[in-house]
């Protein structure tokens, strides 16, 4: 959240000087992730849109699994897979509805009124919610042949990606409403594996630890930012007619202010944040 909201802050200040069309009335919606909760992602800070998808599972979900268990006595077990389940049931439904009552005939209108809107894809955390109860209730077959699985989720991941990208020019209904989920149980078929690699040693995993580490300020700071404010108004040299100078100094730029905002920024906060939790648990207690 802070990270978040820093820059969140920079950009409306930046557009509020410099862009004269700009009205503080665009931001409003973004302080509690409404912006893309069933219509079109605004132009402004475009990479937000998965946030607010995350932000709505973690409100949503915890209080359909209470529901669940405190009106209809279901236990913990049965409320979360249920929960799960309804999920993907109902917002595979919506897509479904979606892509026979309105006019997506183009990748854009793909991307905005599918991919990047929080009640067509809140079924992809649920892929997720169900690894964690396999992970939970049936650890022995959540680990078994996990390597094969990691080795299906990749080609499954893959091959998807190669369609989509070489196929797109008619929009199906395999890809409007069938997609994401094979995308996301791919996605599910890595995490059997990838949650039992925790450890190791050299140059390599340790690089890959630490870009995990900074990856959300990544996230966060790239594009709106890094990309289109900063980098589209600086006057790089180009090699050979190519812009790959550019390329490295973004990626060089982006990565470097990461690690700045991570270690100076995020971090902190997440420590006071622990340390009040800390405190907040042993009152409790």
């Amino acid at each position: 959240m802070p990270n978040y909201f820093l820059v969140l802050f920079i950009l409306t200040s930046i557009n509020y000087i410099f862009n004269p069309n700009f009205g503080l009335y665009k931001i409003k919606k973004y302080l509690y992730f409404s912006q893309n909760l069933n219509n079109i992602h605004p132009s402004f800070f475009p990479e937000a849109w998965s946030l607010s998808v995350e932000e709505w599972f973690y409100l949503i979900i915890p209080i359909l699994i209470l529901l669940f268990t405190v009106w209809i006595k279901l236990s913990i077990k049965k409320s979360v897979l249920l929960v799960a389940v309804s999920v993907i049931v109902l917002v595979t439904y919506h897509r479904f509805y979606r892509y026979f009552n309105m006019d997506i005939n183009n990748y854009s209108a793909w991307d905005s009124i599918l991919r990047k809107q929080v009640f067509t894809q809140l079924d992809s955390l649920m892929y997720g919610v169900l690894g964690a109860y396999l992970s939970i209730y049936y650890k022995k077959y959540w680990l078994k042949n996990n390597k094969m699985l990691l080795i299906l989720g990749i080609v499954i991941f893959f091959t998807l990606q190669y369609f989509r990208v070489n196929s797109f020019i008619k929009v199906e209904l395999f890809y409007c409403v069938f997609y994401f989920s094979i995308i996301s149980l791919a996605t599910l078929c890595l995490l059997p594996f990838l949650s039992n690699y925790k450890t190791g040693k050299g140059i390599v995993f340790n690089a890959i630890t630490y870009l995990s580490l900074i990856s959300y300020s990544i996230y966060l700071w790239h594009y709106s930012i890094i990309r289109n404010w900063i980098f589209e108004n600086m006057k790089v040299p180009t090699i050979g007619g190519t812009e790959i100078l550019k390329y490295f100094l973004f990626w060089l730029t982006t990565i470097l202010i990461s690690i700045l905002v991570y270690k100076y920024f995020e971090l902190p906060l997440m420590k006071l944040r622990n340390k009040r939790f800390k405190k907040l648990r042993l009152i409790n207690f």
